[in-house]
């Protein structure tokens, strides 16, 4: 690979919102990046409970206030940003399981980032599966933008978090085509690595080891790193020893890292629902820090997508 994959414009947003109190930064943050980059905005509310057709009345009553809480809310903050917001291209109240409901609307609309809120647990509570914001992350086909309740403001210290392998390129790959709308000047890059099992034991406190390694980390990121500098964004390169979710959490509170780019894979349903991945390790551990998640897209197999489809497994 001699140069970073293209990735696609940011020209549709969607905000899903459950109308909680944490949901809030979420949609700002929706607000705030279609307007800086130029997309539409679009917010959709799921109604899981009111599936009775003879329930029509209040789910027309319920539209229109969620409605009019999406438009106040995104015109207060398009008030105190002063030079306001994106425009609310539509804002939908529709029946059904919330994960259905967004695929069928990000499928509809063409969406291309997923805005969703978290609660900011953290722990246990986080990692409980169920959780509609978890099981979106990990079956939508686009990226998608997690923000924590405790978020407040525009993005100003992003972290790319890397390995050297082609999703960690396309995450590079994003926080670059984004940064100058954004308004970024530096892109910190985190990468961690791991020595071999039983290591420790036999090279004892020789530190050189942990530098060589450092050094083969850094040749494989050497082509995010080049680009970096070549859109002009300066910023930090850690590379240090560890599980990545220790070590980016670690480098978030250090620097104050309000966003955090990841390359995730796009699996099917039966394997995205199996806890272990990087991306969800790392989402896991943040708290007050957004992570956006870009997406990779691979080419479908006809036949193996056919039969899988046909086992109820995709």
């Amino acid at each position: 690979m001699s140069s970073l994959p293209t990735v696609r414009p940011i020209r549709t947003v969607l905000a899903a919102t459950d109308l909680s109190e944490a949901s809030k930064p979420a949609l700002h943050a929706a607000g705030r990046l279609a307007a800086a980059l130029g997309a539409e905005l679009h917010v959709v509310h799921a109604l899981a409970d009111a599936l009775d057709p003879r329930l029509d009345f209040l789910t027309e009553e319920f539209a229109a206030k969620v409605l009019k809480e999406a438009q106040d809310e995104l015109q207060a903050m398009s008030s105190a940003m002063g030079d306001g917001t994106a425009a609310l291209v539509s804002v939908e109240v529709r029946r059904g399981v919330a994960v259905d409901v967004v695929l069928e609307d990000i499928k509809r609309i063409k969406a291309d980032l997923l805005v969703l809120g978290t609660h900011g647990r953290t722990g246990l509570e986080r990692l409980a599966l169920g959780s509609v914001a978890e099981h979106l992350a990990s079956v939508v086909p686009i990226d998608v933008l997690l923000v924590p309740a405790e978020a407040d403001g525009p993005y100003r210290r992003p972290l790319i978090a890397a390995r050297d392998d082609e999703f960690s390129m396309r995450a590079a790959a994003r926080a670059i085509a984004v940064a100058g709308k954004l308004g970024f000047e530096a892109i910190d890059l985190v990468s961690a690595f791991e020595l071999p099992y039983g290591w420790h034991y036999v090279a004892g406190d020789d530190a050189s080891h942990l530098e060589r390694m450092r050094a083969i980390r850094s040749d494989g990121l050497a082509l995010a790193i080049k680009a970096l500098k070549a859109a002009g964004l300066s910023g930090e390169q850690v590379l240090e020893e560890g599980t990545a979710s220790k070590v980016v959490k670690q480098t978030i509170d250090r620097l104050g890292s309000d966003l955090v780019f990841v390359g995730s894979h796009n699996r099917p349903a039966w394997t995205a629902m199996l806890l272990g991945d990087t991306a969800r390790n790392i989402a896991h551990s943040l708290d007050r820090a957004s992570l956006w998640l870009v997406r990779s897209l691979p080419e479908k197999h006809p036949l193996l997508d056919h039969l899988l489809r046909d086992l109820g497994l995709r």
